[in-house]
């Protein structure tokens, strides 16, 4: 939705796709809380800050909350003073 309004999108999931992590490859009760073995969190970390430096706002999908990731992108979203967008899936029409 957010590409076909125009949007360019940053996904960190596409970013870890890109350095070797594939996150669908995880059960779908993953708890994303805690980071996967296989990945060494102070890369994500930087690269993902990095990422987001060069945005205007962040999207917070459903679930967000378990997230440490997301919570952390969400401080330093705040940090940048970039817009915080809730998306809300059954207003989307999704």
């Amino acid at each position: 939705e957010l590409r076909e309004g125009g949007h360019e999108v940053v996904n960190p999931a596409a970013i870890d796709r890109v350095h070797g992590f594939d996150p669908s490859t995880l059960p779908d009760d993953y708890d994303w809380s805690v980071v996967p073995d296989t990945l060494d969190i102070r890369e994500v970390i930087v690269r993902d800050i990095k990422a987001l430096a060069g945005c205007d706002a962040i999207v917070l999908l459903p679930g967000w909350e378990q997230s440490k990731g997301a919570k952390a992108e969400l401080a330093v979203a705040a940090f940048l003073d970039l817009k915080v967008i809730l998306y809300k899936p059954e207003e989307a029409g999704a």
